[in-house]
């Protein structure tokens, strides 16, 4: 209850903070759906991570509970009792409901499938990570430096926080890098590859009138570099082999587009630029034979076609069927036009048809190139694509800044989780801070001690989800968004910095009267 009455008062707060951030209107409206779906995750999460410290602390002899320093009294369980089904049963049965429900907010099966493997992969890792920190910091010699001989040992100590602050923090951590990278990444692409092959102005939707005017205003200006040119024409899918053309329902999302009413094609005589025959050959230049047209991959892989096969399409209420010629591979990141359906020369060309281009310009003539279309050509539409393009990156700027703000509360998370790990030890760091002035040790003394742990444990911590979000981010770059990878050092020494810093403090502010205890004080008590 507290939860969602705090979730309504930081959407109020924060959605006109992301509404800036990303240039579209949010108007701070509750949606009561979400957020009662919110509430049951967090519900349906807090039953399945308190249901194996629950059947812990059944296990516990009650003996143990009136010892001193009982707070390792909680072992862990044995691995057959967790294959047993009373274990395994309510925790898959939660993970199921924690997916459903997390599918009625994101209505998207793939990405939250991605989102939980990823997920549970790096819990794993990072749990797999903690214990084979610990088997190696308990073989390796203990070091010669006091203070640093005591942060190990308190480190892989029996009862230790250890695995909960590695994994509370590095799940949180990790987010953040892999949005963090990813960003970059992306920033880099805009900049470098699609900056230096854009052109300087698209040209939109021109009649022949205008195109023909536009062909003679760039013959009279040398400041002009490059036209291109391209004709597009709508038509209807509606036959595949001879049969009806399934609906999009029915066909992959990747061209389900396609089949809802109309879609864009053009015709060509000669290879447009840039493109890759990955299955048949061109029609030669001058072809005057039937119909043929050029498919993208993806057609063809989503529709199981193959070369010889014929597309049937209506275009101005005119059946054109063509015999499929060759597919080509698409790089939707090039700045050229890129058609799915490319059409052979011959009968399409008398078909209503508009057309597309592009005008490169000598370097630094834009601003004249574009007052002379606006008073020589002022019923043309055209789009200088360099504020198209810092608009496009100002408006995926903000969104990746909220949706990284949005993650940071998963690093405030984990800093929670951290404080009540440490506080739920807190006994056993007074009896240690005691153990050690006993033996001579100074305050100064215990409190480096344990901020030296404390920051040892944030450094893993940023080692760990640091080698998580590269693997994440470059998966990420390769296989979905296809664009470069590369490692930004700066932003992930900062942020590595900035989690031992946090780590440290939190550490520190949690057990700071355990750092300071008495040993006559824990003595008369334990007396």
């Amino acid at each position: 209850g507290m939860g969602l009455i705090i979730v309504a008062g930081a959407t109020l707060a924060l959605l006109p903070l992301l509404s800036g951030l990303i240039g579209i209107d949010l108007p701070p409206v509750l949606d009561v759906r979400s957020m009662l779906v919110a509430g049951a995750i967090g519900l349906v999460t807090a039953l399945i991570f308190s249901w194996v410290p629950l059947l812990q602390a059944r296990a516990v002899r009650p003996a143990l509970l009136f010892r001193a320093g009982s707070s390792s009294a909680m072992e862990g369980l044995a691995w057959r009792a967790m294959l047993q089904l009373g274990f395994a049963a309510p925790l898959l049965a939660g993970f199921a409901m924690l997916f459903g429900l997390t599918l009625l907010i994101a209505n998207d099966l793939v990405l939250v499938a991605i989102y939980f493997a990823g997920t549970l992969v790096a819990f794993a890792l990072l749990r797999l990570a903690a214990a084979l920190l610990r088997l190696s910091l308990i073989r390796v010699p203990a070091p010669r430096q006091r203070m640093l001989r005591q942060a190990i040992s308190a480190i892989i100590r029996p009862g230790a926080p250890t695995t909960t602050v590695l994994v509370s923090m590095g799940m949180g951590l990790s987010l953040l890098l892999l949005i963090v990278t990813t960003q970059s990444n992306i920033n880099d692409q805009i900049a470098t590859e699609v900056g230096a092959e854009a052109p300087d102005f698209v040209l939109l939707d021109m009649d022949r009138n205008e195109l023909a005017a536009l062909e003679a205003f760039v013959a009279g200006t040398e400041q002009i570099e490059a036209l291109t040119t391209t004709p597009m024409l709508r038509g209807v899918i509606t036959e595949l082999n001879g049969n009806p053309a399934p609906s999009s329902d029915d066909v992959p999302r990747d061209v389900a587009d396609m089949f809802r009413g109309d879609t864009a094609l053009t015709w060509s005589a000669t290879v447009p630029p840039g493109t890759v025959i990955d299955e048949g050959e061109w029609w030669v230049e001058n072809y005057a034979g039937d119909p043929q047209v050029s498919l993208s991959t993806e057609m063809r892989d989503a529709l199981n076609l193959e070369l010889g096969d014929t597309v049937t399409l209506s275009i101005a209420g005119r059946p054109l069927t063509l015999t499929i010629a060759s597919f080509r591979a698409i790089d939707w990141r090039s700045p050229e036009f890129n058609f799915r359906i490319i059409a052979s020369p011959g009968l399409i060309e008398s078909a209503p048809q508009s057309y597309f281009g592009t005008i490169k310009t000598l370097p630094g003539a834009a601003p004249a190139i574009e007052a002379g279309l606006i008073a020589d050509l002022p019923q043309l539409t055209f789009v200088p694509v360099g504020d198209a393009l810092a608009r496009v990156q100002s408006v995926f700027d903000g969104l990746i800044s909220a949706i990284a703000l949005v993650s940071g509360t998963a690093v405030i998370a984990g800093v929670l989780v951290l404080a009540g790990a440490l506080s739920v030890g807190r006994q056993q760091r007074e009896a240690d801070a005691v153990v050690m002035k006993v033996l001579g040790a100074r305050r100064g003394f215990v409190i480096m001690a344990f901020l030296i742990e404390y920051a040892l444990l944030g450094a893993i911590a940023a080692i760990l989800a640091g080698l998580i979000a590269l693997f994440g981010a470059w998966s990420a770059s390769t296989f979905l968004l296809e664009i470069g990878f590369a490692v930004q050092p700066l932003q992930l020494g900062l942020l590595a910095a900035g989690i031992i810093l946090v780590t440290t403090a939190t550490g520190a502010a949690t057990t700071w009267s355990a750092m300071s205890a008495r040993p006559a004080d824990l003595l008369r008590e334990e007396g």
